[in-house]
């Protein structure tokens, strides 16, 4: 199925891997297709496609790395600033959602733990943080 040579080794990174661990036994599956079948099987599947995909990557040249990480790290972003702009979605529609009694049950609770926070602050960083906001006026502007 997957080669004619039943003895054939691809070498990658720093392992060796037998090609035959990755061939699938039809015998495996149960007759419900549960218990040691499609779960392996699907496994078996994810288990050859990264194998596949290391193997891709090791045969890239430096440049073609360099262009393949990089596009790797923009999805990276891209995905993480989608999530975050769910995220603020979602904790803005709760945050709108909650009933009067609720809502300032919940700030109060924010408030008490924001007070504890200042609370344990240490002078020098209460004195860098007062300083700061001293500094600035209300609209931005530095006060003279």
């Amino acid at each position: 199925p997957l080669g004619v040579d039943a003895d054939v080794e691809i070498g990658v990174g720093v392992g060796v891997i037998d090609i035959n661990q990755q061939q699938l036994d039809p015998n495996s599956m149960d007759m419900d297709g549960m218990e040691g079948g499609v779960g392996n099987t699907h496994e078996a599947h994810l288990a050859n496609r990264r194998q596949k995909d290391r193997q891709r990557y090791a045969l890239m040249s430096h440049e073609q790395r360099e262009v393949y990480n990089s596009k790797r790290r923009e999805q990276y972003h891209r995905q993480s600033e989608i999530s975050r702009k769910k995220r603020r979605e979602r904790e803005r529609i709760r945050y709108h959602s909650l009933a009067h009694v609720k809502a300032k049950d919940r700030n109060s609770r924010r408030a008490s733990l924001e007070r504890d926070r200042y609370k344990k602050l240490t002078p020098e960083v209460l004195a860098k943080r007062n300083a700061k906001r001293r500094s600035e006026s209300c609209c931005g502007v530095e006060a003279t």
